[in-house]
Order: structure tokens, then sequence, then C-alpha cells
């Protein structure tokens, strides 16, 4: 979510119902639909599964904090299609064939006082 719409994730585009700025970064599969799934078992474990994109560029002012996921920038391999950025300040080439996108999976389960996560970024190249 790029509330100013200046192609950066800074602190001001925290969503108006989120805890942290990171929150901006959870996947959306439709306009409404987002990256997140909680589910409680019959045996009480609670799990929420939430999907982060990870191909953002960060703005000077973001402050990172806990939880927050990693930026990965996909690699331009032989064969793509790429043309140099005219903003020098934040990237250096777009992909414009072959897109890649890159994507975190944090799962996060609950049982009684014990919590544990664990994590897997993963890429789809369309």
């Amino acid at each position: 979510m790029d509330k100013n719409g200046d192609g950066l994730l800074s602190s001001n585009d925290k969503p108006d119902d989120a805890a942290h700025v990171y929150e901006a970064l959870i996947a959306k599969v439709g306009s409404t639909d987002r990256g997140i799934l909680n589910i409680t078992t019959e045996y009480g474990i609670k799990k929420c599964v939430v999907v982060y994109d990870l191909a953002y560029e960060p703005a000077l002012d973001l402050a990172y904090e806990k939880g927050f996921p990693p930026r990965i920038r996909p690699q331009v391999e032989e064969g793509d299609d790429v043309f140099e950025s005219e903003d020098k300040k934040w990237m250096d080439k777009y992909i414009t064939k072959n897109n890649v996108g890159i994507y975190l999976i944090r799962c996060t389960a609950t049982y009684k006082e014990r919590t544990c996560t664990i994590e897997q970024a993963f890429t789809i190249r369309e």
C-alpha cells in the first residue's frame, strides 16, 4: 500500500488499521482479500499464516522494526527484457518481461504458552 504514490515504502504508508508499517506489505489476492489466514485446530493450536510481498523499495525515512520482512530484489537473468531506471536513487533496473514476484510466508503457531514461527521465501515467475 503506497499512500502517497511515490513507489517507495515509507513510515507514512502504515495502513490505518495496522500495528506495524510492514503490514503494508501483506500480499493482496484481490481488491478486498488480504494474505492472512487464521486457523484454530481441533487441539487448540492457533495458526496465523501471513504472506508478504518482498519486492518493495524502502524510502529513506523508513523505520525498520522487529518482524519487518526483508527486501529482496529479483535478479536480472539472461533473456529478461530490462530498462534502466530514470530515478537512480532507488532501483537500477526493472524487469519488464518475465516478471518475478517474491513473497515470504510467515506461519506462527501458538499452543498454550508456547509459540513457534517459521518462514519461507519463494518466487513466482509470470
